[in-house]
Parts: C-alpha cells; structure tokens; sequence
C-alpha cells in the first residue's frame, strides 16, 4: 500500500510537467516536494528544492527554454520510501519542439507523501550545452 502511494507521488510529480508552461512544473515542485528536499543529479552540485527551481526555471512567467516537459516512464518500483523509475524526459519549448530528450534512471525518497530526496543519474552535458546556450544568448539582447 506504501509503495502503491509513493509510486503515484512520483507519477503525479511527473504529470504537473505536462501543463505547458513553467509555472506548472514549479507549481509540481511545491506540492510534492518537501521543503528541505535534495536533489541530486549526476555531474551537478547537490541542490535544495529552492536552488533546483532557481536552477532550471528562474523565471517561471517566462516562455523560453523549456516549458513542458512529458515523461515516458519505462521502468517503475518501489520498495518502503524508495521510487525507482527508467524513463525519458522529453523537454519541449513554447513552439513543441522536444529539445533535451535524455533518459534518466531516478531515485525518490518519500516521507509522510512528500520527496525529500530526488537523485537523477544521467549525462548532463547535452542539458548543461542547453542552458549555456539560452544565458549566450540573453547575454546577447
């Protein structure tokens, strides 16, 4: 029953992405992650769930870079607080092209229906070559 919940935390996580805008992936992160949440991601400093939300959204009424995002989960367990899932995530732009489409391999930690630790294990370069490409180019302007 545990797990069965936790599973579903996670996939809701994942569905607040699909809104099409930043703020719905934002709004994804306040409600299901937990105020002192960690985020790990492989070749990335640790984060707070503020310092990830800064980090990839800092201006959720913004429509440049991405603002959506779709996961195809392919793989999903659970055991105790624990969320494993194999999965793609599809990152779209305000035109929906897929822009950043890596597969990742995530862990969840849960407790009392919140994440308190997210570890995400991936090559970041394509995603880190994006983001330096959009600050170039606001540097730009």
């Amino acid at each position: 029953m545990k797990e069965e919940i936790n599973r579903r935390i996670v996939i809701a996580l994942f569905k607040a992405w699909e809104g099409g805008t930043k703020q719905h992936v934002m709004d994804g992160y306040e409600l299901y992650l937990s105020e002192d949440c960690i985020y790990e991601n492989s070749g990335l400093p640790s984060m707070t769930k503020e310092e990830t939300m800064k980090f990839f959204f800092s201006d959720p009424s913004s429509d440049e870079g991405i603002v959506k995002l779709k996961v195809d989960i392919h793989e999903m367990d659970a055991v105790g607080d624990l969320v494993w899932t194999e999965r793609t995530d599809h990152h779209y732009d305000k035109d929906g092209n897929d822009v950043l489409t890596p597969k990742i391999c995530g862990v969840f930690k849960l407790k009392g229906g919140k994440i308190v630790r997210w570890s995400d294990y991936f090559d970041p370069r394509p995603m880190l070559e994006l983001f330096e490409a959009a600050g170039q180019a606001e540097a730009a302007e």
